[in-house]
């Protein structure tokens, strides 16, 4: 495997994308005053077929091939047939889910939006395959480029649409236009002529292990989707729309973040996989700077969740706040799962992956319906702050078993951070408690007041990590491709 450097990849695709969300998310932002939770709402339920068919149109090839020590030029050929095939018969086994989806919503609105959502598929699929052999090749600053670009056009498209008042199909059009993009330009750095003769032999160990990443994807997203159907099914358009944009707001660091850096750190992990100091060094070092820089985001975020709901969205979005300190609290513990899920991915363990993703759903779905039927919808969000963070810690461990990492050896690597923390906590609930004003008010003092306690807080009880770390995050730099 060669091309660039972690630090270089990071660089190229945290720096591009940096510029890309500043653009993509202010736009986001006009989107969303344009149109009405109720529009979110009833994407989210179109997208709840959509998006667990698209897992199994990809068959987990994608990962696979990054995964494989070598892939020979007729495999490739061979899945990228095979891709485009899987996304054609998607595709209409969608136009099929369609009537069924609005029968079982009672919405016949929801007919043509999820026939017409589903063709990501035509698309989504050949496209995952051109990117996975850009990343084999650490090629990131081609797919930083791309990524940005069609994001920031794709937002230009919705927001045109939006502004014309096609309400849903504007948001509904923003996969579609994305993958389509993407689909145009990997096609330009890298064509892939396929053949759909397709010999067993000779992709066996492939599809196998795509299989197994198809299981665990599968089951990841009913789980992820499990909350929609339930509360689309119990609670009203509005609820479930202010509901989804907390989810997605809440995520955007794993979308925009996590998701970029996991997608950088797979190809390094699976070459240092049997080589557990290295593994271990990745943990603890990944684990730092999500405590860092990640978990204080969230502290913020829950600590000014209603004055970034009125400022930013309006007064219509209220329904939204309660649900965004709920995720704000989760989220913390979604990032060491999230980390943990691409570690035993590139170690192998992908059945440990299914058996966790399952025993969530399970227990997070019968927590949603349970609560949701014997209190109400909004009562259910409990949930994400009781029965999700112990399920997390008990995944995580599973990780630090296999690559033999002591929790004490984490707790004393993040340990003076915490303490910061624990300051940047205190000082957001003293200027809440004690500052009382307008919304802009409020919110610049508690911003204001959050950073200058946590730097001071870093140089007092972390100088030394923290130094280091702002000397473009040394860590990396003798990691070569």
């Amino acid at each position: 495997m060669s091309g660039m450097s972690v630090k270089r990849s990071l660089a190229w695709m945290g720096g591009t994308s940096l510029f890309g969300q500043v653009i993509t998310w202010s736009i986001t932002i006009v989107v969303a005053r344009l149109l009405t939770p109720e529009d979110y709402g009833l994407v989210a339920i179109a997208g709840i077929y959509t998006v667990l068919a698209h897992a199994i149109c990809l068959m987990g090839v994608s990962t696979a091939v990054v995964q494989a020590e070598s892939v020979t030029e007729y495999q490739i050929r061979a899945l990228y047939g095979f891709s485009i095939l899987m996304g054609i018969l998607m595709f209409g086994v969608g136009l099929l889910a369609a009537p069924v989806m609005a029968w079982g919503f009672d919405d016949p609105r929801l007919t043509w939006l999820v026939a017409y959502q589903n063709l990501v598929f035509i698309v989504g699929a050949p496209k995952s395959l051109q990117w996975s052999l850009l990343a084999r090749d650490t090629r990131f600053d081609v797919i930083a480029k791309i990524e940005t670009a069609s994001r920031v056009l794709t937002s230009l498209c919705v927001l045109a649409m939006a502004a014309a008042g096609l309400g849903v199909w504007a948001l509904a059009s923003q996969w579609i236009l994305i993958e389509l993009f993407q689909f145009i330009a990997f096609s330009c750095f890298r064509r892939v002529r396929p053949t759909f003769i397709i010999r067993w032999t000779e992709v066996r160990d492939l599809l196998l292990f795509g299989i197994r990443v198809l299981m665990r994807n599968s089951v990841g997203q009913i789980y992820s989707q499990i909350d929609i159907f339930i509360f689309g099914k119990l609670a009203s358009s509005t609820f479930l729309g202010g509901y989804s944009f907390a989810k997605q707001l809440t995520n955007m660091p794993f979308e925009k973040i996590i998701t970029i850096i996991n997608r950088v750190l797979l190809p390094y992990l699976c070459k240092d996989k049997d080589d557990h100091n290295k593994m271990r060094d990745w943990t603890m070092n990944i684990a730092y700077l999500q405590v860092l820089f990640l978990v204080p985001f969230y502290y913020v975020l829950f600590f000014c969740a209603a004055e970034t709901v009125y400022i930013v969205l309006g007064d219509k979005w209220a329904v939204a706040v309660f649900p965004l300190q709920i995720f704000c609290v989760a989220n913390i513990f979604k990032l060491g799962e999230n980390y943990a899920m691409v570690a035993l991915t590139a170690l192998g363990r992908i059945k440990e992956q299914v058996r966790f993703v399952f025993i969530q759903l399970v227990l997070m779905g019968s927590g949603f319906l349970g609560t949701a039927l014997w209190i109400g919808p909004e009562s259910s969000l409990y949930v994400w702050i009781t029965v999700y963070p112990l399920l997390s810690i008990v995944f995580c461990t599973v990780l630090l078993k296999t690559i033999d990492l002591k929790l004490s050896m984490l707790l004393v690597r993040i340990k003076g951070t915490l303490v910061a923390h624990a300051a940047l906590v205190l000082s957001l609930m003293v200027v809440q408690h004690f500052v009382k004003g307008a919304m802009w008010e409020t919110l610049s003092s508690k911003l204001a007041g959050a950073a200058t306690v946590y730097i001071l807080a870093l140089f007092i009880f972390d100088r030394e990590k923290f130094v280091d770390t702002l000397r473009i995050v040394p860590v990396f730099s003798s990691r070569k491709a």
